[in-house]
C-alpha cells in the first residue's frame, strides 16, 4: 500500500480551524484506491477539507473525501494510474483545513 509524502510548509489559524499548506507527492508503489495520507502528517487532528493543486502537468491528484482515512487519488486523463506504479513524480500543493 502506498503512502503519500507530505511536507508541511505553513500552518495558520482561520476562525476555529487550523489550516495547513504544503506539498504532496506519490509513492514508489501506488495503491489502487489511492495513496494513504496520515492525518498527523497534515499537522491536523481531524480533516474537514483537503484541496490539492497538481504540480505535475499530466497527472491529476484529488482527495477521496474521507475525513477519517484520507487518500489522494492519482489519475491521467481521468483514469486512475496502475497499481504498484511509481508515482514519485506526481506532485501537488495542498491546503488542508481541520482541527488541531
Amino acid at each position: 500500500m502506498g503512502t503519500a509524502t507530505v511536507t508541511v510548509v505553513k500552518q495558520t489559524v482561520e476562525g476555529r480551524n487550523r489550516v495547513t499548506y504544503g506539498t504532496i507527492a506519490g509513492s514508489a508503489s501506488y495503491a489502487t484506491g489511492g495513496e494513504t495520507i496520515g492525518i498527523p502528517s497534515l499537522g491536523l487532528g481531524a480533516v474537514e477539507s483537503l484541496t490539492i493543486l497538481p504540480g505535475t502537468a499530466t497527472k491529476e491528484m484529488r482527495w477521496d473525501g474521507s475525513k477519517t482515512a484520507p487518500k489522494v487519488l492519482i489519475a491521467v486523463a481521468d483514469v486512475q494510474v496502475a497499481a504498484t506504479s511509481n508515482q514519485t513524480t506526481a506532485t501537488g500543493e495542498f491546503r488542508a483545513v481541520g482541527s488541531g
